[in-house]
């Protein structure tokens, strides 16, 4: 009976592609980071923080902040779900921190075909190593925000890359993050550089036909 169970165990672990304990990991380590996000999140450091949460908190149209939108409108949807507002600041702070570190995991991981856990690893140590970071992760600032933003870019670039920016969906997707990264903070218009890359193809030089084709694609995302 147990060289039988052996067996059958045996035949799930094969099933299951080699990074399943790799996933399981990182998603554990997420997980602890967001727990630690949770306890000791909700903290407020400025008063345009306390704006942005009213405003998303009561819908107010507010004109002067039409470059904080994306922001305040992710404030929205963990505020109005949440029993109370502190606990929606602190679930988004817990959704900022736990993605970030996926992010920053997963851009590491695919950067090359030789790239290992090892190097994701060494990515996250070395971005929760800023203790700007932790500081401010804790907290519902558009700074937050805006990091995420750029990660995400960073990361579908990655990806786009791998694939020699060949899938019409990813470029797409990009176009989408980069019209919300500039509704979150004006300075995320630096993430707008890696558009110039869609052109790459490998190590071969810029083909200017399939860049445009590329900015197409994102420009489409963006509207």
């Amino acid at each position: 009976m147990i060289q039988i169970l052996r067996n059958r165990i045996s035949r799930i672990q094969w099933k299951f592609p080699g990074q399943s304990v790799e996933v399981i990991a990182v998603v554990f380590g997420a997980g602890m980071l967001a727990r630690f996000v949770f306890i000791h999140g909700g903290q407020v450091f400025a008063t345009d923080t306390l704006m942005y949460i009213d405003t998303g908190l009561h819908g107010i149209a507010n004109p002067f902040v039409l470059n904080r939108y994306t922001h305040i409108f992710i404030l929205r949807f963990f505020t109005y779900f949440a029993s109370t507002p502190l606990d929606g600041i602190r679930s988004y702070s817990v959704f900022v921190a736990f993605s970030s570190m996926l992010l920053v995991y997963y851009s590491a991981r695919i950067f090359s075909k030789k790239s290992s856990s090892i190097n994701g690893m060494i990515a996250v140590g070395l971005f929760l190593g800023v203790p700007a970071i932790l500081e401010r992760i804790i907290a519902p600032l558009v700074d937050t925000t805006a990091m995420l933003m750029m990660l995400s870019l960073t990361a579908i670039y990655i990806k786009s890359a791998r694939k020699n920016h060949s899938n019409p969906w990813l470029l797409v997707l990009f176009g989408v993050i980069v019209f919300m990264s500039l509704r979150t903070k004006e300075v995320t218009i630096v993430g707008a550089i890696l558009i110039l890359g869609f052109g790459l193809i490998s190590d071969k030089p810029i083909n200017s036909r399939k860049s445009i084709k590329n900015t197409v694609y994102i420009a489409v995302g963006m509207v």
